[in-house]
């Protein structure tokens, strides 16, 4: 018996030191809890506001409130408070230097960054106190945007306190939320008093306003889009308002009729899925299951991390584009094709590929196109393979062309045999590897960039032989390492780009720099690009190898077709020497808009070195004749400067400094501009006047074409490497 009772003991006692650690924790976890801080906020306002011309508000606007504001803060937690802090949202709109306007560049808004004084927002004449004591207040950050103030005494458990403080609101041009809107003659209030901010750890259990608004009796006041009756009214020229609402409503106040009766003044700007397909793919798109975290946007920029976990998606035929379900389905597409040159003509085909958002790993393209001009075929080919992380991503790819660049006349052998004239054609196959680096994981738009790529060039050509010349194939390859550093940022984006290219004949090492001064929010700035290379001869420089080479020089012009000596760029006529054609060229080396093509030796073309900056400013809107058009013509003034060493030898063919000038036009998403230059060196100049007909304005006229440019610029992040 006593041994069954000293066992019922001993379990006992081992039970309750089980228990007890136990209970221990969960009464600790419980006074953590109770110590945490939980405040209770009652708001009352008392504002009035003008709309009536004068000063700088517009007519019927009302762009300015003074008042009185109460805020009623009570301890429902167990733990003193001793600071509180304070959200005044307005001054996010005071100036391009609050946290705001960083969070809006990151977005890539300037319109905040950009603003004048009339469409900047603050509140002012702050004073806050509590029990007849001035309130110390602390802003770190300088802006104005979170004030801590501190209380006369610690607030105790289940005491209040009431902190009082006077204000004058400036409404700033409305771009999220609160602001104006002046074509529509409306004022949005949303979150436009200072408000207690509730930091982590901190749970407000209750948050309301009273306010009693006065306003010109000409305008209606509606809350969360419904129309507010005035509760008392003070005379014929002003309304006032007494309105109990949440702390975070939208008080819209516009001239009374106006303001459709449906209409929601918490209408704000659209959710960024949402914004982004009905822009780039109008339809249902846009509204498809936006909340799903397996959306197609999310999945968009987890494959651009390199986050995206792959999972099977059956493929589906689709005819031309298909992105309606391509959150959960592949499209292998086919769609018609068509290509132009002056030597095949008119190429129809089809275009097939599986290109699609979220970009995938494997990609191909494949466009076989029948060449009307030479009755055979041409077309364009791609295979890559892509491979991205959170920090980095590599790809490698081939790509291959077949067409005619060039067309010649029927001709005579030695012999005296006449051959019909025929097309010249190129097979162009370029294997490539690629690797990007983001330094910082995707969080800016800063990324390095490194490339390897082989041309292999396989064309036809004429071939001197036994002083006879006939039109044979041969096979070259060119190599190129390039190396870049690029920051796409909202505000003043730049690149650096060093790039090798080389035979075993020769080596070119160019490096080219772009920076971007930003004048507005509308995309207007002045555009600085500066060039520097240096040609190098790898065997023994002579009169036949520098004559063999000449295609490979540097060039203070833009690049013609026969210039492009990686065939990279699209021309039309890429062997043309006159006419129309022969007026197109490439961005590329000392890109002047004027040339000498006729010389024997062109001006600006060298086999030393070469350095130049080129210019292009916008038009501001005052000075540019389109910007009447309903819709947005680039036009920009351009401006060229360069050197190269053979004007710094003795006896050089003009002065060490040329330059021109001039006016641009961009058409087609900026995929063709058209340059007029209007000022430029003497010896330009000089050398127009020589060719009477053939220097006439309208044969110095050039242009360019990037097709690139036509891509949806949303869509280079996910497709364009």
């Amino acid at each position: 018996m006593k041994r069954g009772i000293f066992c019922i003991f001993f379990m006992s006692c081992l039970t309750v030191l089980a228990i007890k650690p136990g209970v221990a924790w969960a009464q600790a976890v419980k006074e953590v809890t109770d110590m945490s801080p939980s405040l209770q906020v009652h708001y009352e306002l008392f504002a009035s506001g003008q709309a009536e011309s004068g000063l700088t508000q517009t007519p019927g606007v009302l762009r300015f409130l003074t008042g009185y504001e109460k805020i009623y803060v009570r301890n429902t937690g167990t733990a003193p408070v001793k600071q509180v802090k304070i959200r005044v949202y307005p001054n996010s709109y005071s100036s391009d230097s609050t946290a705001l306007s960083e969070r809006l560049l990151q977005a890539r808004d300037l319109r905040l960054y950009f603003a004048d004084t009339s469409q900047l927002g603050n509140i002012k004449e702050l004073n806050f106190t509590a029990k007849d004591q001035v309130l110390v207040k602390e802003d770190p950050a300088g802006t104005g945007e979170f004030i801590t103030l501190t209380l006369p005494a610690a607030l105790a458990s289940g005491d209040s306190v009431m902190i009082r403080t006077p204000f004058l609101l400036q409404l700033p041009a409305r771009l999220i939320d609160i602001g104006y809107v002046e074509k529509e003659a409306v004022s949005y209030l949303k979150d436009w008093f200072p408000q207690v901010a509730f930091p982590a750890g901190v749970t407000a259990l209750k948050s309301n306003l009273l306010l009693h608004l006065t306003i010109p009796g000409g305008l209606n006041c509606r809350v969360d889009g419904v129309l507010q009756e005035a509760a008392t009214l003070d005379s014929s020229d002003f309304n006032t308002f007494q309105l109990a609402m949440g702390a975070h409503a939208t008080v819209a106040i516009q001239a009374k009729g106006v303001l459709p009766e449906n209409s929601s003044a918490a209408d704000t700007a659209k959710p960024p899925a949402t914004g982004f397909f009905k822009k780039l793919l109008p339809g249902p798109l846009a509204a498809k299951r936006p909340a799903r975290p397996d959306s197609l946007m999310a999945q968009m920029a987890a494959a651009r991390r390199g986050t995206l976990i792959s999972s099977h998606k059956p493929v589906k035929p689709a005819f031309l584009f298909n992105f309606k379900e391509a959150d959960a389905k592949r499209y292998l597409s086919l769609s018609p094709a068509i290509g132009y040159n002056n030597y095949d003509k008119w190429m129809p085909g089809i275009l097939v590929h599986n290109y699609g958002l979220p970009a995938g790993k494997f990609n191909f393209l494949l466009a076989p196109l029948y060449s009307t001009g030479d009755h055979t075929l041409s077309g364009i080919g791609r295979l890559s393979f892509t491979d991205r992380h959170v920090s980095n991503a590599w790809q490698i790819s081939v790509d291959a062309g077949y067409y005619a660049f060039n067309a010649f006349n029927s001709w005579a052998d030695g012999a005296g045999h006449v051959h019909e004239g025929d097309k010249m054609r190129l097979l162009r196959i370029v294997p490539a590897i690629r690797y990007k680096w983001y330094p910082d994981n995707h969080t800016t738009d800063k990324v390095w960039k490194i490339a390897a790529k082989s041309y292999i060039l396989r064309r036809d050509s004429w071939v001197l032989e036994n002083d006879d010349q006939f039109l044979d194939k041969t096979t070259s390859a060119i190599g190129e390492i390039k190396a870049a550093l690029m920051d796409n940022r909202a505000l003043y984006p730049y690149s650096l780009q060093l790039k090798l290219q080389g035979t075993d004949q020769f080596l070119r090492a160019g490096l080219t720099g772009k920076y971007f001064l930003n004048y507005d929010a509308k995309g207007n700035g002045l555009q600085l690009r500066g060039f520097a290379g240096k040609f190098f001869y790898l065997k023994e420089k002579n009169v036949l190898r520098s004559f063999n080479l000449r295609d490979y020089f540097f060039n203070l012009s833009g690049a013609t077709g026969a210039q492009d000596f990686t065939y990279s760029d699209y021309y039309i006529g890429r062997s043309a020497f006159e006419g129309w054609m022969s007026q197109q060229m490439a961005v590329s080396d000392g890109f002047f808009k004027v040339s000498t093509p006729y010389l024997q030796d062109p001006l600006g073309q060298t086999d030393s070195w070469l350095a130049a900056v080129n210019l292009t400013t916008d038009l501001p809107e005052g000075l540019n004749p389109f910007a009447v058009l309903p819709f947005r013509l680039p036009v920009r003034l351009f401006a060229d400067m360069g050197t190269y060493g053979d004007l710094w030898s003795e006896n050089p063919a003009a002065g060490r400094f040329l330059y021109d000038a001039g006016v641009q036009v961009s058409v087609l998403k900026e995929a063709v501009t058209i340059y007029f230059p209007l000022f430029y060196s003497k010896v330009y100049r000089d050398y127009y006047k020589s060719m009477g007909d053939m220097g006439g304005f309208g044969q110095r006229i050039r242009f360019s074409i990037s097709l690139g440019n036509l891509m949806p610029k949303r869509l280079h992040k996910d497709i364009q490497w």
